[in-house]
């Protein structure tokens, strides 16, 4: 099977604007994409539906958002990792660790988790940007699979 290249779907995604505003839409997905590097397809995917929505800089303006705010202290080495775990799994790490770092429960509770899953707690920042693309997919009125 063909793969799609990045620049292919950027001009498809721009494509389906008027001629007098693709370019600033390809150099704003450009940027969007650039940004985030390892979730990249999660972020042409969260431009693509918005566009479908006709909300495009709504989100646009949201993942830049979000990279500022965020996302730029993610290495893009961890942000793969968490990409396509279980959304329970990562949303139960996390709120474990906060509880964790908050004092709430002791570290050795992390004893008796699967040592896979211990490991993903080394990834938060990952783990807090999935959610995010996640939450976004969910905003736009995407169903779990279809993204």
């Amino acid at each position: 099977m063909a793969q799609i290249s990045t620049s292919d779907i950027i001009n498809k995604l721009t494509g389906m604007f008027p001629a007098d505003k693709r370019s600033v839409v390809k150099n704003t997905v450009s940027e969007i994409v650039g940004l985030y590097e390892g979730q990249d397809v999660n972020a042409m995917g969260v431009l693509w539906r918005a566009v479908e929505k006709d909300r495009f800089d709504e989100y646009a303006t949201k993942l830049k958002e979000y990279h500022a705010s965020e996302g730029k202290n993610v290495p893009v080495v961890a942000r793969s990792v968490v990409v396509g775990q279980n959304t329970v799994i990562l949303e139960t790490v996390l709120k474990r660790e906060e509880e964790i770092a908050q004092g709430i429960r002791p570290a050795t509770d992390r004893q008796y988790l699967p040592k896979e899953i211990q490991k993903l707690a080394n990834y938060l920042g990952a783990i807090r940007m999935e959610l995010f693309f996640l939450k976004c997919y969910r905003d736009l009125g995407v169903k779990p699979g279809e993204n």
